[in-house]
């Protein structure tokens, strides 16, 4: 078998607006049901991930941040439909963080760091053997290839970590 190098696209999208829809949007993500998960692969805080629910709160304003970024990306990636196949909150305090991992169920992903504090490292992605650290910060929204193996490693600065997730296919 041949194996061949390839570059893959990754996305930062600036949310202009961040400082004006970040309180609505953490006072939503408060609203939600939502528990803790730590384990050998993660320490989070606080998600709705798992918890079994479909009540979630900061759908819509969500979803009116998000539209711009992904028309965006729609543009660039040249797709004429972009499918949300699921989405969570995730919350860490110091030193929580998310293990290596690949979403395999997608083809890309998408963090939006609605809380990134000083010294909080940004998601890290594996591409081709090497550690790539995104230029990305609060207000930011990474998009990635969800086959990368992909980590939030741990919450070295001071203060919360907030981030939306996304998984997304292509019609």
């Amino acid at each position: 078998m041949k194996k061949m190098m390839v570059e893959v696209p990754v996305f930062v999208y600036t949310v202009e607006n961040h400082e004006e829809v970040k309180p609505e949007l953490l006072r939503l993500i408060a609203e939600t049901p939502s528990l803790s998960m730590c384990n050998e692969g993660q320490c989070i805080h606080n998600s709705d991930w798992a918890a079994g629910t479909n009540v979630r709160p900061y759908y819509e304003k969500m979803m009116e941040v998000f539209t711009p970024a992904l028309l965006d990306l729609q543009t660039k990636l040249g797709v004429t439909n972009i499918k949300v196949s699921n989405y969570w909150f995730q919350q860490y305090k110091k030193d929580e963080w998310h293990g290596w991992h690949v979403h395999a169920s997608s083809l890309y992903g998408m963090v939006y760091y609605v809380e990134l504090p000083d010294g909080s490292p940004p998601t890290h992605l594996l591409v081709n053997g090497q550690t790539i650290v995104p230029d990305a910060k609060e207000g930011d929204i990474l998009f990635f290839p969800s086959i990368l193996f992909h980590t939030s490693p741990a919450n070295t600065g001071v203060g919360r970590k907030t981030a939306l997730v996304m998984n997304l296919n292509f019609k």
